[in-house]
C-alpha cells in the first residue's frame, strides 16, 4: 500500500448492462491513508433515462467526501507547523519528557540556615620570633621552611540575611630537614636534625556578606545568587607543637649529641578574612577563603630562654560548602 499526497477521486466510468438495466461503477480513490479501489452496483431505479445517476448522496457522494478530508489534513499539517514555529519565536517551548526527567530545580523552598564546609590550602608562616632567628642563624632553616598544607572545616549558622556565625577548626603542619651551618663532625659530615611544627586553631567568626545570598520569590521559593562575596573577623585559641630531633652541638664543650626537644601549648589568636561562594547548585558551593591570623604561644622548658613563638601567618584555602 502506498501513500500519495493529495486526495482526488480519479476517473469514474459507468458501465451499463443493457440486458438488466443495471450499472457497474468503479472508482479509484487516492488519499493520505492509502490507495483504495471501490466497486459497487447501483439499483435500476437510481439510473436516469440518459444513463446518468439521478440520486443525490448515497455511495457516490461518499466517494467525494474522502478526497476532501485528505485535502483538509494536508492544509492542517503546515498550519500546525507554522503555529509551532511562532510559539518557538515567542519563547514558548513544548515540554519534553527527557527535559523534565533530567532537569533539576535551581531554587530551594526555604532559605538555608546551616552550612558545612571543608577546604584545603596553604599556610604561609610569618616566623618573626627569636626562635626562628636562632633557626635561621645556626641551622639551614628560614621562615618559609615552615610553610605547609592547611586544612579548614567550618560550621556556619545564619544570624540575619547577610550575617553568619562560623565555628572553624583548622590544622597545618610543616616539616623540614636541616643541618648546622658552621659546624660538622670529625669526619666532615653535616650535623643534621628534623624540625616539625603543627598548629590547630579553633575560632569563632562573624561573616558578613556584601550582597544578599539570594532572593525570595513569593512565600515558598528562595533562589540563591551565583556569587556571594564576604568579609569577616574572629578569634579564639590555637594549639601548637614544635619538635626538633637529631644531632646537636653543645656550645660549651663543642660535643655532638643526639636529642629530642619539644614544646606544646595553647595561645590566643585573632584573624580577619575575605572570600566568596560560587554556586554549583542550590545547595552546593565552591568556596574560596583567605585569612590572616595573629597568634603566639609560650615555649616549654626545652626552649626556656626564648620568647613566645610566633604562630602568625596567611592562610588561603579552597573547598566545598553544603547548605542545609
Amino acid at each position: 500500500m502506498s501513500v500519495r499526497p493529495g486526495g482526488s477521486a480519479q476517473g469514474s466510468e459507468l458501465l451499463t448492462d443493457g440486458g438488466t438495466g443495471r450499472c457497474d461503477g468503479t472508482y479509484d480513490i487516492h488519499s493520505l491513508h492509502g490507495e483504495y479501489r471501490m466497486s459497487e452496483r447501483t439499483a435500476p431505479e437510481e439510473i436516469g433515462g440518459d444513463g446518468n445517476s439521478t440520486r443525490r448522496g448515497g455511495r457516490r457522494r461518499r466517494a467525494a467526501v474522502l478526497p476532501v478530508s485528505g485535502i483538509v489534513l494536508l492544509l492542517a499539517v503546515p498550519m500546525g507547523m507554522g503555529l509551532e514555529a511562532q510559539q518557538t519565536e515567542l519563547g514558548f517551548e513544548r515540554p519534553r519528557a527527557e527535559n523534565l526527567q533530567g532537569s533539576q530545580p535551581d531554587f530551594l523552598f526555604e532559605q538555608p540556615a546551616i552550612s558545612l564546609g571543608l577546604r584545603l590550602g596553604l599556610l604561609q608562616s610569618r616566623g618573626e620570633s627569636d626562635i626562628f632567628d636562632f633557626f635561621s642563624e645556626e641551622l639551614t632553616l628560614d621562615s618559609e621552611n615552615f610553610d605547609g598544607f592547611a586544612l579548614q572545616a567550618d560550621l556556619g549558622a545564619q544570624i540575619t540575611e547577610r550575617l553568619e556565625g562560623v565555628l572553624s577548626v583548622g590544622h597545618s603542619r610543616a616539616s623540614q630537614r636541616s643541618e648546622f651551618r658552621d659546624w660538622e663532625d670529625e669526619s666532615g659530615l653535616p650535623i643534621e636534625q628534623n624540625t616539625h611544627l603543627r598548629t590547630t586553631p579553633i575560632t569563632l567568626s562573624l561573616k558578613g556578606y556584601l550582597s544578599p545570598r539570594g532572593h525570595s520569590v513569593g512565600r515558598f521559593v528562595w533562589v540563591p545568587r551565583s556569587f556571594a562575596p564576604y568579609v569577616g573577623a574572629g578569634g579564639g585559641a590555637i594549639q601548637y607543637q614544635l619538635v626538633q630531633e637529631g644531632e646537636f652541638v653543645d656550645f660549651e664543650d663543642l660535643m655532638i649529641f643526639e636529642d629530642r626537644f619539644s614544646s606544646a601549648g595553647w595561645g590566643g589568636t585573632f584573624h580577619v578574612m575575605a572570600g566568596g561562594d560560587i554556586r554549583l547548585n542550590p545547595r552546593l558551593l565552591l568556596t574560596g577563603d583567605a585569612r590572616y591570623r595573629w597568634a603566639s604561644g609560650d615555649l616549654g622548658s626545652d626552649f626556656l630562654s626564648f620568647d613566645p613563638i610566633d604562630l602568625s601567618g596567611l592562610k588561603a584555602t579552597v573547598g566545598l560548602t553544603v547548605r542545609f
